[in-house]
């Protein structure tokens, strides 16, 4: 505080300096759902409490379900004497806004207490940018720097307008429901610092105002990713999204032919007996487990190890492939660590070998379905040879056409 005095000299001297034991002379309280959005607020000390009477100021949100404000009351606590001659300590409450939201999160209409509406287009952060009357004319515009301070304002200002959320004039801070927004940083400490120990426990939208709002103070939502899968402030997908999201099942659902060109060795172990070439082979396979497997092809390049990834695949089937053969059979691919199935096929093929034994190459018809529904379909040349007793070694090829057909 200040005093001014006359001094030696006879001029008035003025003196300013902290008060470190006077209470403060501007005060205010607040009180929160225990959702973390704020019910109400009010004045509780003023410089002229005291002297007369006092009239503090109230402001009481109505919230509903989801946190929302749905309506917002003016007040004034008071014990002066009223033209009613009403006396004592009491608080006098009136309406001054009713809110309709739209799809997002943001209030898009404001009706006032005497029926006239306010209309606000907001952007892709749910951010006040143009309100407008009744009749169409613009009421106020709004552009806000990254963090959301006001860099151009034409009009009368609006209660709500950075993210929708309310700058308190007693403070000069955004209102983030459990925080409050300083500028760029919060005024207190995330309360989940812990998962997010590589940022500063202030920080606002990982320093990132323009993709990610943080209206609750709690965790920032990324509301924009980039031009062709843009969000808007209620975390919504747009029209032009779903679109391509249709697009893209009906490309899963579609059937899929493509050439297939495949060369593999490979090494099983179990109960597997099996000799010959494709021209005549004969395969009794109880269960056998694939050790190693080297692949280079169309469908799959790359070297196989049992367990790699914690995958372990199994094999049964009993055929024989000769002039005219095929076989049947299950493989199974299960999940080391936890042992869930995470794929099963049930193939079964039908050849035909009009060379003889003596060469390894027969035509082939293979078909498999897989627990998604999803069948298989080869036809074409195979070649190579088998030997196993126990262990086994695979060397084979084929060249041919694939038919994919997903569950639809």
């Amino acid at each position: 505080f200040g005093k001014s005095y006359w001094g030696a000299s006879g001029t008035l001297v003025d003196e300013c300096y902290m008060d470190t034991v006077a209470a403060p002379q501007w005060q205010w309280e607040y009180r929160y759902s225990a959702g973390g959005e704020r019910e109400s607020k009010r004045h509780t000390v003023a410089p002229l409490d005291g002297y007369g009477g006092y009239n503090h100021l109230w402001t009481y949100y109505l919230l509903g379900g989801n946190k929302q404000q749905l309506a917002v009351y003016n007040g004034r606590e008071t014990i002066e004497t009223n033209v009613c001659s009403d006396i004592g300590h009491r608080v006098h409450f009136y309406p001054t806004e009713y809110l309709t939201y739209g799809n997002g999160s943001s209030a898009l209409i404001t009706t006032r207490p005497d029926s006239t509406h306010e209309y606000k287009i907001v952007d892709h952060l749910g951010s006040t940018r143009v309100v407008l009357n009744d009749t169409g004319g613009v009421i106020s515009q709004y552009d806000f720097e990254p963090f959301g301070k006001v860099y151009a304002q034409t009009g009368a200002g609006s209660r709500k307008s950075f993210i929708d959320r309310e700058k308190d004039e007693e403070s000069g801070t955004g209102n983030m429901g459990v925080r409050q927004l300083d500028g760029d940083r919060f005024t207190s400490v995330d309360a989940l610092w812990e998962k997010y120990r590589a940022w500063s426990p202030y920080q606002y939208a990982n320093n990132n105002p323009l993709r990610i709002i943080d209206p609750s103070g709690m965790a920032g939502t990324e509301v924009y990713h980039g031009d062709d899968d843009c969000l808007d402030a209620g975390g919504q997908k747009k029209q032009q999204d779903q679109k391509k999201e249709d697009e893209n099942m009906r490309e899963k659902k579609a059937q899929k032919i493509h050439f297939t060109a495949q060369l593999e060795a490979g090494i099983t172990g179990g109960g597997r007996v099996a000799g010959g070439s494709k021209g005549l082979n004969v395969d009794i396979n109880g269960l056998s487990i694939d050790v190693a497997k080297v692949s280079v092809g169309t469908e799959k390049t790359g070297i196989d190890f049992m367990c790699k990834d914690g995958i372990i695949t199994t094999t049964s089937k009993i055929g024989v492939e000769g002039a005219i053969g095929g076989s049947i059979g299950q493989e199974t691919q299960i999940q080391n660590s936890t042992g869930n199935i995470i794929q099963k096929e049930n193939p079964w093929s039908f050849s035909f070998a009009p060379l003889g034994p003596l060469v390894p190459m027969s035509f082939s018809l293979e078909s498999k379905t897989n627990l998604q529904g999803t069948n298989t379909i080869f036809g074409g040349v195979v070649f190579g040879y088998t030997a196993a007793c126990g262990m086994g070694v695979d060397v084979s090829g084929k060249v041919g056409a694939t038919i994919v057909t997903p569950k639809r």
